[in-house]
Parts: C-alpha cells; sequence; structure tokens
C-alpha cells in the first residue's frame, strides 16, 4: 500500500476505509490525486468539496474533457460522543492525545 496521507491518523483513516469501500474507488480517488486532476477544493466544517478534471474518451463519447464535482463530508462528534470515546480510550491516552494535538 502507498502512501497517501501526511500524518499517522490521516494514514490510518485511509486503512480503515480501504477495509469497507470499495477498492476500485479509491483507486481511481488515488489516480486523480496523482495525476494533477484536482482543479479546486475546499475544507469547511467537516465537508471537502472538490473541482475535479475528467479523463476524455471519444470511444464513450466524451470529446471535452469533462469537470465533476465531489464531497465528502463527517459528521463531528457531540460532546458526549467525545466523552464517552474518551472514557473507552483512557487506557491508551498517548492514542487520544495524539488525535487531539492535531
Amino acid at each position: 500500500m502507498s502512501k497517501h496521507a501526511k500524518t499517522w491518523w490521516g494514514q490510518r483513516f485511509i486503512e480503515a476505509l480501504e477495509e469497507f469501500t470499495d477498492t476500485g474507488r479509491l483507486q481511481r480517488g488515488r489516480s486523480y490525486a496523482s495525476d494533477n486532476r484536482i482543479k479546486q477544493w475546499l475544507l469547511k466544517e467537516g465537508k471537502v468539496e472538490a473541482k475535479l478534471r475528467g479523463n476524455i474518451n471519444p470511444y464513450y463519447g466524451v470529446y471535452k474533457e469533462p469537470t465533476y464535482k465531489v464531497s465528502v463530508q463527517m459528521t463531528p462528534l457531540a460532546e458526549a460522543q467525545w466523552q464517552k470515546n474518551y472514557s473507552k480510550t483512557h487506557a491508551t491516552s498517548q492514542f487520544y492525545r495524539q488525535i487531539v494535538a492535531q
């Protein structure tokens, strides 16, 4: 597996995605990221929105480079959820400190 994250927790997040997500989609996303196809992106309040350059493919009738709009949203944890997770991970407080410090 190649590294596509800048932090240890980002890499762990990608590994978690790989366990239950369509690997084809993740691979396509990696190719977009490494092939300079991200035209614009914005991170705001737990949501990432991006515009991506698509592929020209005359076989499928695509003669002009398409632009795709994509988004990924994550719901932030409420205070009660943070407390519950904290109590469960208290034994691994170093892990918790690393997450909070980011």
